[in-house]
């Protein structure tokens, strides 16, 4: 049977903010967006209600197809090994389009491998994964002062809308300190955090984002980080999420690509 994925998008919440999204699976009749078992979606979020500015990429990854006790009979060890071979096989093309010119800047951009800190910085990446939908999820700021350095609270009560689904016993973050998973739950949290634009790598040189002004990455940073100034001039930016395919449990996820997520411009 092809699971699929309990992810709403209201009629007009897609009207309102969404342009060029790829669909995220659903089992209701609302209008939708769908992810297939073992694929990549995603979607942006410009704002959650009541009055929660988000401005980030909802990215998930339907692990469904996969048995987790085929990788370990200790579930906290497999959803590890699930989120970061998943996580280490996940790369984005983030780029902006010149209307005046014609031209695209784009660079590849990435987690770090396994999820470790880059040397020299303090910060964590968060990535999830839900036993109840079935999915590793994150969250990437893409625009606005908070892409630079600043990870979002999101309460998961605020995210039912996309993962209807989710509760802090059931919800997994990546703990590297640990290279364990804990529970919201166990972390005594009901929100899960976005990963700022500036903190994911920049694939041709290994820095991230938020450490190298002047190169092309600094330069997509603050396009993005300043996408009112950017789309003035005639910028549009976007940002493709590509899952390459890997094996897992003797079960195939990937190769798979979202459809260009366009967060500013024309």
């Amino acid at each position: 049977m092809n699971k699929s994925l309990g992810l709403i998008l209201s009629t007009l919440f897609i009207a309102s903010i969404l342009v060029g999204v790829i669909p995220l699976a659903t089992t209701l009749s609302q209008a939708s967006i769908t992810v297939p078992p073992g694929q990549i979606g995603a979607v942006f979020i410009g704002s959650l209600p009541p009055n929660l500015p988000v401005n980030s990429v909802l990215f998930v990854v339907n692990v469904s197809n996969v048995n987790l006790a085929s990788i370990s009979s200790n579930m906290y060890s497999a959803i590890t090994y699930l989120i970061l071979n998943v996580t280490n096989n996940i790369q984005f093309t983030l780029a902006t389009y010149n209307y005046g010119t014609s031209s695209t800047t784009s660079i590849p951009i990435s987690f770090t491998k396994n999820l470790v800190t880059p040397p020299g910085a303090t910060f964590t990446y968060y990535v999830y994964y839900s036993s109840t939908e079935k999915a590793i999820f994150f969250f990437i700021t893409i625009i606005g002062p908070c892409a630079s350095n600043t990870q979002i609270p999101i309460p998961i009560s605020d995210l039912e809308n996309y993962l209807p689904y989710l509760t802090t016993g059931t919800t997994y973050v990546y703990v590297p300190s640990k290279n364990n998973v804990t529970t919201l739950a166990n972390s005594n949290t009901e929100n899960v955090y976005t990963n700022p634009l500036g903190y994911m790598i920049d694939d041709t040189t290994g820095n991230y984002l938020e450490n190298e002004p002047g190169t092309t990455g600094g330069i997509l940073l603050n396009d993005f980080a300043n996408y009112q100034t950017s789309s003035s001039h005639g910028l549009e930016g976007y940002i493709v999420g590509q899952l390459s395919q890997l094996t897992i449990a003797g079960v195939t996820l990937g190769p798979s690509t979202t459809n260009e997520i366009v967060v500013f411009g024309h």
